[in-house]
């Protein structure tokens, strides 16, 4: 499993709660708080992995978001909404988008129109006036996250755009 560092903290092994509510064990196997990612290791075999796509989408493409917002009760949450920009913040690329998201929702999956996972939730900006959210949404690019963790795929070489 692919998620953010903030959310496994300094742990070595975790709880994940599946869509079902099994739990079944994990083993952090690599983190980089810098880009805050986190590859997780599922502590049971059979279940089917997410597509997941390193082409980035374009502006305006419609994006959907996979989570749990603020409560557990809320599980299985799926937004949807647009690529509204890419930022650079503190040297880091990410993507924004509009996609509604909550504390809750670290480290789940950004899918494209498709399903395909493109990019891992991280963080939202709040409201300069309130506190409030904003709509501002950063989601770390699936390759970036990849990169930072040095995981590449079996047999390929990434290229721009694939």
């Amino acid at each position: 499993l692919l998620t953010n560092q903030h959310v496994v903290g300094d742990a070595n092994t975790v709880r994940i709660i599946l869509h079902s509510g099994r739990h079944v064990p994990g083993e952090v196997i690599r983190t980089d708080s810098v880009r805050d990612v986190a590859l997780v290791k599922v502590g049971e075999g059979g279940m089917t992995p997410m597509s997941l796509s390193f082409k980035e989408p374009a502006v305006g493409s419609t994006v959907l978001v996979y989570g749990t917002p603020i409560y557990e009760t809320l599980e299985g949450t799926l937004t949807k909404g647009i690529v509204s920009a890419y930022r650079v913040e503190k040297t880091k690329r990410f993507i924004q988008s509009d996609v509604t998201i909550q504390g809750g929702n670290s480290g789940g999956p950004m899918m494209d129109a498709e399903g395909n996972v493109i990019a891992v939730t991280v963080a939202g900006y709040l409201s300069p006036k309130d506190g409030g959210l904003s709509g501002h949404n950063l989601f770390i690019p699936l390759r970036e996250a990849f990169d930072s963790l040095g995981l590449k795929l079996p047999g390929k070489a990434f290229a721009s755009g694939s």
